[in-house]
């Protein structure tokens, strides 16, 4: 994330186009896509991993440092504390995560589990095709360095160096083999979405989600057969 922010303030690129690199290349698409790949590679056993990584990991992250990032960069940003603290407490994934916590011991009754699981299956289909109605195959210029940027540390640098750290580190389990390839899932589609729904870079988050997902195709077969690796 500094490294972020450290190229885009030496690139002189605009702060909406900062914002998305910051909220979008952290996020992976750790679960609508990360379950049928990571079922692929790994077979049912890697699930358990998955769901730790995706649940403790990328989505308290996007209610947290997510909430902040788009209080900062925002189109009704603010940088007094106050500001920024009252934007990060009501951001719906962070009440969604507190009300989730508070609840978690009393029991659902069947007509909600449901209305929530039918609700929970159209949300991610509905914003791919939100996003995919955005999408433009000809990219302005100032937009193709970020995103070249952005999808190189996403999709290679941040999975090959948490690797590398992993295998330097004498670490070989099958949690480590799932972490290495969910860090190089693509972008996370929701993230996309808040992105343009605050006034960020919409071409930026945008392509970043769609070809990202076209880009991993090709990178998370590669990472893969880099997990398997003996040295």
């Amino acid at each position: 994330m500094a490294a972020l922010h450290r190229r885009g303030l030496a690139a002189a690129w605009p702060r909406s186009i900062v914002g998305v690199l910051l909220l979008l290349v952290p996020l992976g698409n750790t679960s609508f896509l990360g379950v049928p790949m990571i079922q692929a590679f790994f077979g049912a056993g890697g699930l358990p991993f998955l769901i730790v990584y995706d649940q403790f990991g990328t989505m308290a992250i996007f209610a947290t440092y997510g909430a902040l990032i788009l209080a900062l960069y925002g189109r009704k940003a603010g940088t007094d504390v106050a500001t920024v603290a009252r934007r990060v407490l009501l951001f719906p994934p962070t009440l969604a995560l507190v009300v989730g916590l508070a609840a978690r011991s009393w029991p659902y009754p069947e007509i909600l589990t449901r209305l929530l699981q039918n609700l929970s299956v159209m949300l991610v289909p509905l914003v791919m095709v939100a996003i995919g109605l955005q999408l433009r195959l000809k990219l302005e210029r100032r937009v193709l360095r970020p995103l070249s940027f952005g999808l190189a540390v996403k999709l290679l640098a941040a999975p090959l160096l948490l690797w590398l750290g992993c295998r330097l580190a004498g670490i070989t389990s099958l949690a480590a083999d799932v972490a290495i390839v969910e860090a190089g899932m693509p972008p996370m589609v929701t993230a996309g979405a808040l992105a343009v729904a605050a006034g960020l870079e919409a071409d930026l988050a945008v392509a970043l989600v769609g070809l990202g997902i076209a880009c991993s195709f090709v990178s998370l077969p590669l990472l893969f057969r880099l997990t398997q690796l003996v040295l």
